[in-house]
Order: structure tokens, then C-alpha cells, then sequence
């Protein structure tokens, strides 16, 4: 019965579920913010190597 008590890796993989999550959306939102100059830039560039 201890032993199921002290069993804590469901937990661990909730947290870790749960961090994986935000990590997924804050790179979403930069991806988001981002992602229009990222394409303006690449058109620069290509824009000077004819």
C-alpha cells in the first residue's frame, strides 16, 4: 500500500505533459509574431542574389 503512495510517475508525466504543452504554444506564438518578417526577410535576401 506505501508503495502505491509514494508512486509519484503519473504525476511526473502530467508535468512534463504540461510543460511540453506551454512550450508548444509560446513556439506557436513566436512563430505567429514572427513568421511575416521571417518571409519579408527571405524575399530581401533573395532579392539581392540575382
Amino acid at each position: 500500500m506505501m508503495r502505491r503512495i509514494e508512486d509519484e510517475s503519473g504525476a511526473q508525466m502530467a508535468e512534463y505533459g504540461l510543460l511540453l504543452a506551454g512550450i508548444a504554444a509560446v513556439a506557436a506564438l513566436a512563430v505567429g509574431q514572427f513568421g511575416g518578417r521571417t518571409t519579408a526577410l527571405y524575399t530581401v535576401v533573395q532579392a539581392m542574389f540575382p
